[in-house]
């Protein structure tokens, strides 16, 4: 905002933006030209003043409003500021549809589903409208689960009633109101190339169908469940690289993954791609086998470790498993000597 004399016109004349457009105003006098400005409304601090929920909302009437073709005053004092009723099942399923429609990827709303479904048994209200904090809260502190799962759960309850607000279904976001579980970071754990050669041998003895999904993560850093995804066809054994479509990439970007030349031989064994039953015959008949510890991620972690130690160049690293850096970091690296890394990615086959 500026404030300026035009001796032509012999007025104070007020500038300022508006809605993405300058406007200019005259006044015969400063004081009036300074009333007017003070009188206005200051939306900015208004608007930085509101936590994310209470802006959802605003901007859910906006766009329910400019659809139906009325003022959000009209809106709001027509209905008195209640939401529609709708039973809470019948939201969800019409939830999962709306992020089906719009793209999202199966897995996920596998999730999504299995945890709303979940709070949908364990809450006794049977509207949306009618959920409060505490519902969210006694279901989170039933479910007996980990930080970082506690986390998951309270995202994709803040995804489902943000969802409601623009749907008219309700009014606020009670989960937004559930404080985040505070996560420590966990040791990152890599496997010994002593423990890759016994689970690839493992592998080879109960299930060879599995070997082309455990080299995949293990020696070329592609994600689990990319690699379950791929088919033969992805995989150039000429040009030495895996392409990663945005179809089966976690990220939805086109990726080339170079395949190192011990990950050839073991590639060239054969077996089934794409493997989607890997999961449940790796969890039934190859970990128990194991002599050793199995955690989550470990194969990433196993990869992005020796890579980098191997390679030394952390923009290749992050390229071949479709990272930034930052993951890189803070997730998946652990400190292991060029030895370890050379030894791992000459793990050949077994004669």
């Amino acid at each position: 905002m500026t404030l300026d004399f035009d001796r032509k016109r012999d007025r104070w004349m007020l500038n300022f933006t508006e809605n993405g457009r300058q406007r200019r105003l005259s006044f015969k006098t400063k004081r009036e030209a300074k009333a007017h400005w003070d009188a206005r409304p200051n939306l900015g601090a208004f608007w930085h003043g509101l936590d994310d929920g209470q802006r959802a909302q605003i901007i859910a009437a906006w766009k329910r409003c400019q659809a139906d073709e009325v003022s959000l005053i009209d809106c709001v004092i027509g209905n008195n500021g209640k939401a529609n009723p709708i039973p809470l099942t019948e939201s969800v399923q019409s939830f999962i549809k709306a992020k089906r429609k719009i793209g999202l990827r199966e897995r996920s709303l596998t999730d999504l589903a299995t945890s709303l479904r979940s709070f949908c048994a364990a809450t006794t209200s049977s509207l949306v409208g009618e959920i409060k904090t505490p519902h969210i809260e006694r279901f989170l502190d039933g479910r007996d689960v980990r930080p970082k799962r506690r986390n998951v759960l309270r995202g994709n309850l803040v995804n489902f009633f943000n969802w409601a607000i623009a749907s008219g279904y309700a009014t606020v976001n009670p989960a937004l109101a559930v404080e985040r579980a505070i996560e420590d970071d966990a040791p990152v754990r890599v496997l010994t190339p002593a423990q890759t050669r016994e689970l690839l041998r493992c592998a080879m003895n109960v299930d060879p169908r599995t070997v082309p999904y455990f080299t995949l993560a293990l020696f070329c850093g592609i994600r689990p469940a990319e690699a379950m995804a791929l088919n033969w066809d992805d995989i150039s054994f000429e040009q030495r690289t895996v392409h990663v479509s945005p179809q089966k990439s976690k990220t939805r970007q086109n990726r080339f993954v170079s395949i190192p030349p011990n990950a050839l031989a073991w590639l060239r064994l054969g077996g089934v791609l794409p493997c989607w039953f890997v999961r449940c015959r790796f969890k039934r008949f190859i970990r128990p086998r194991l002599p050793f510890k199995w955690s989550q991620d470990v194969m990433r972690h196993s990869f992005a470790s020796y890579h980098l130690a191997l390679h030394r160049n952390e923009a290749s690293t992050c390229y071949e498993m479709g990272d930034n850096s930052t993951t890189l970091f803070k997730h998946y690296r652990k400190l292991v000597t060029p030895e370890q890394a050379a030894e791992f990615f000459g793990i050949k086959l077994p004669r």
